[in-house]
């Protein structure tokens, strides 16, 4: 049996890409193209489930405070003043208060704000007027105090006794 020269040529080069094959499966890949154990793989995907549970977990107390604050935000409460207690806008100066004054009684404007020059009071939405320091609002006034802990606020006086003045509030408040 003769082997021709083209014969041993495919022989050869069909054993060459053998060989290759061989050497680039035994070397493992490349930094291309890694080739990693189970373990490793496992290990991984171990750690990535744990940081997408941080996540989540993460989310849901996100999901929790955006549901609390529009709430609140968008609800009004009910307050009561009784005799001589002055209801104050809280917060900063970025934040305002909303009140409506429903009935009760007289309710004053107070403000620290009575110079000629620096005169500010509260603005009163349903008629289109500021009232000032000592004024009396008018029942069912829709009124905002533009920044929160300035010293504006609404004092409840000459309420009959037991009797209590009535608001709807929303935004950060406290009573004196």
């Amino acid at each position: 049996m003769k082997i021709t020269k083209k014969a041993a040529s495919i022989i050869s080069l069909a054993a060459a890409c053998i060989m290759l094959a061989v050497a680039v499966i035994a070397a493992g890949g490349d930094s291309s193209d890694p080739l990693v154990a189970q373990s490793y793989v496992d290990k991984k995907v171990k750690d990535l489930q744990i940081k997408i549970d941080v996540l989540d977990d993460q989310l849901d107390l996100l999901d929790k405070k955006i549901t609390t604050m529009s709430s609140d935000a968008l609800s009004y409460k009910v307050v009561t003043l009784k005799n001589g207690q002055t209801l104050y806008a809280s917060g900063d100066e970025s934040t305002s208060l909303e009140v409506i004054y429903r009935r009760g009684g007289t309710v004053v404007v107070v403000s620290p704000f009575t110079d000629a020059s620096t005169r500010q009071g509260v603005s009163d939405f349903t008629h289109g007027t500021e009232i000032y320091n000592g004024e009396t609002i008018p029942t069912d006034s829709y009124l905002i105090i533009p920044r929160g802990s300035d010293g504006r606020g609404l004092r409840a006086t000459n309420l009959g006794e037991g009797h209590s003045a009535y608001f709807l509030v929303r935004g950060e408040y406290e009573i004196k």
